[in-house]
């Protein structure tokens, strides 16, 4: 492991796309000439304390699995019995360590921001907790408008936050249920961590985004041709 290298990332690239329609599988739909699965990825490889990223699929996925071999990626074949149950079985698969999650259909994901919690939970003031997720508040998902506000929510102090499908895992082995028990909750107040690509209209938000090259949503390539 380098210096300032923590945490194995997994991507989680299993949809079908149900809700897109289905002709192609959710990873694989493309959103400005880019795969979305591509879009996280390039993120990822920005951010400096991610030494790895394994991409979970599922059985339901294979041209996303074909894919993302091809681009030379490991890939660990899940189930496909939703998110956490494919979660868990990557990783049982994977063994102990420490591990982020990531969603193929987040595209916008800021890699300073992803730097910051992976620093915190190695050593910060989340360096005790084994089970951090990542929310927004329910205001942001709004202004954003995309259908991220439909999805699962968790109720804290009578306040609705969403899952942005980052999460910090410290696995020390054993059952791995035990391991994913009484989260901690951390929020994050950046935009792009509340587009969440589900449906057509979310693909068209997402477009509208980076057509205006709006400096909050902005990937890294483009911050440092600035």
């Amino acid at each position: 492991m380098s210096e300032g290298q923590s945490h194995v990332g997994l991507l989680m690239a299993g949809g079908r796309g149900t809700r897109m329609g289905g002709a192609v599988e959710k990873p694989l739909v493309e959103l400005g000439g880019k795969r979305l699965v591509e879009h996280v990825l390039d993120r990822l490889a920005a951010v400096r304390r991610l030494r790895g990223v394994v991409c979970v699929t599922s059985r339901f996925a294979p041209r996303t699995t074909e894919f993302l071999k091809r681009m030379g990626h490991e890939v660990i074949v899940a189930p496909g019995e939703g998110y956490l149950e494919d979660l868990k079985f990557a990783l049982s698969a994977l063994g102990p360590g420490l591990y982020s999650t990531f969603s193929a259909d987040v595209p916008f994901l800021v890699p300073e921001v992803v730097d910051g919690l992976l620093a915190r939970h190695l050593g910060g003031d989340l360096s005790g907790r084994d089970y951090v997720v990542v929310v927004v508040r329910e205001e942001l998902v709004r202004s954003v408008g995309t259908s991220l506000r439909s999805a699962t929510r968790y109720a804290v102090s009578g306040s609705p936050l969403f899952p942005t499908g980052v999460r910090l895992i410290r696995y020390e082995g054993g059952s791995v249920d035990a391991a994913l028990t009484s989260p901690h909750f951390v929020t994050v107040e950046e935009p792009g961590f509340a587009v969440n690509v589900n449906t057509q209209e979310d693909l068209r938000i997402a477009e509208a985004i980076l057509r205006s090259s709006r400096r909050d949503y902005l990937g890294p390539e483009t911050r440092a041709a600035e």
